[in-house]
Order: C-alpha cells, then structure tokens, then sequence
C-alpha cells in the first residue's frame, strides 16, 4: 500500500472515531443514506457531495421506466440500487448483488431504512458459473473489491464467496430483467459468459464498465468481450457526459478513454427507441 493510502486509511480511521462508528448517516438524492468512512472512495465522495457518476447516474435512471425490473451487479452500498427502485416503483422490482460482507450489510441498512420493497438483495457474486469463488478485497476502495488478485488496486484479504450465473438466477426467478447493470472490476466478460440466453432475447440491455486493463486479469480481450456484448444484433453506446454515443465493435478498440476506463450499453434493436430515448443519442 502506498504511502498516500496509508494516510488516507489513517485519517479515515480517525475521523470514525471521531462520529463513534465507521457508519455515518448522510442525505443522497432524497435518500437516508448510511455511508462506510473506511471507503477511501465512493463513501467519501457522496459524504464531500461530489457524488460518484452523477452524470451517468441520471442517465441510467431516464432508461428506466415504473414496473421495470432492473439487475444492479456489484451494487456496493446502494448508490444506483436505490436510485432505480424509486424509478420502477411499487410495481417493478430491484435484485442487487453485492458480494463483499461489509458493502453488503450497509446496502441491507439502506435498503431497509429508506423502506425499498422492492429490492431484493443477494450476497453474491455474478460470473460464468454457480458455486463459489475468491473475492479480493481492496483495502482503500471497496468498489474495487474484485475477483482477481491482479485487478484489485490495494489487494488485501481473499475470501469465498457464493457466484451465480445471471442465466440460471434469472430462469429459477422466472424474470426476465429490463437493465442489468454490471461494475465489477474487470469480471464483466465472465458475467455475459453467464448470461447467453439474457443476451439472445430482444428484451435486456446491459450497462456495464468498460476496462480494458481489468479483463486483461481475467485473461479476457476487448475483442472478447465486444463480440458477447454485440452479439444478436445488438447496438452499442457509449456512455459519454450522460449522453449515449452509437459505436462500432471494430471502433471500441481504438477509443481513448480519460479514466482507462468508460461504461458502455448493449441494447437490442429498438429498445432505446421503444423507451422514447432517440433524444439521448
């Protein structure tokens, strides 16, 4: 761990203590909000009010309509979960996953204390398989927690944790999801490895993050991975300053990204135009 995480890790602790706990309540877009003072970085940036992707945020919402269901893989503490279950409403539904125990148990106390029924949270992890795996946590960042040693910035403990194959969940629930929403470190490509059949119907778009380096970790190519996420005739977009920007598979390779990384959508043909979103584009 660097120096700088060291003082950062040392000033967060610091300042729990300070407010008696590591769990400091906030107010988030018209939500009770319980916030982790031992994230260095989402945690942090809502308590400072920068916010974490609100641009991308708000567009994420204006995809969803009320009676939706939507898949958010990775939820964290909840900063999208809730978001989209004001959106869909009594009528629609949420399934977040979340497989770090100590994200997962303060996405349990948002979830619960903004009253979100219908929400439904698993501690899971999502990829090609159903069983278990290793999740490494990520000592400074716990949105970075990840299923590789390699793609975990400051790599800290390995533990096992339940993995579902999105197919399989989805067919036992009987659902078939509007918007799965995936950021997951890299692990992305085994996610739509587990998810063929969601990927064939003309029914579910994927969000999801784009970072190169990280699907090098899980020996995973851009080529790769476009070629599942174009696949069944499926338009892709960038997601650029809340706007939706239409590119070609053979295109992807070749962007510059400001971050080295960028969240891409994969819809199938009509779906935007369905949800009246030509504007966005």
């Amino acid at each position: 761990m660097s120096l700088k995480s060291q003082f950062g890790k040392y000033v967060r602790r610091r300042l729990a203590k300070h407010f008696g706990g590591r769990l400091l309540s906030i107010r988030y877009r018209g939500f009770e909000f319980y916030i982790d003072l031992g994230d260095g970085v989402i945690s942090w940036r809502l308590l400072l009010g920068i916010g974490f992707e609100e641009k991308s945020k708000d567009l994420a919402m204006s995809l969803v309509r009320f009676g939706d269901c939507v898949i958010d893989v990775g939820a964290n503490i909840g900063d999208y979960t809730l978001p989209f279950s004001a959106v869909v409403g009594p009528k629609g539904r949420v399934i977040a996953f979340e497989p770090a125990h100590r994200s997962f148990i303060v996405l349990q106390k948002n979830i619960g204390r903004n009253g979100a029924r219908n929400v439904e949270a698993y501690e899971a992890a999502v990829g090609d398989a159903d069983g278990t795996c290793t999740l490494y946590y990520d000592a400074t960042n716990f949105g970075g927690n990840s299923l590789s040693a390699s793609a975990t910035v400051a790599v800290g403990t390995g533990f096992k944790v339940p993995l579902k194959r999105l197919d399989t969940f989805c067919e036992s629930a009987r659902i078939v999801p509007d918007l799965i929403k995936a950021d997951i470190q890299g692990a992305e490509s085994l996610m739509l490895t587990g998810a063929t059949r969601l990927l064939e119907n003309d029914r579910t778009a994927f969000w999801i993050e784009f970072w190169p380096a990280g699907l090098v970790a899980f020996g995973c190519t851009v080529a790769q991975l476009l070629e599942l996420l174009g696949s069944h005739q499926r338009k892709l977009y960038l997601i650029d300053e809340g706007k939706l920007v239409p590119i070609l598979i053979d295109q992807i390779g070749n962007m510059p990204l400001q971050h080295g990384y960028a969240d891409i959508l994969s819809a199938p043909q009509g779906w935007l135009e369905a949800r009246m979103m030509v504007e966005k584009i």
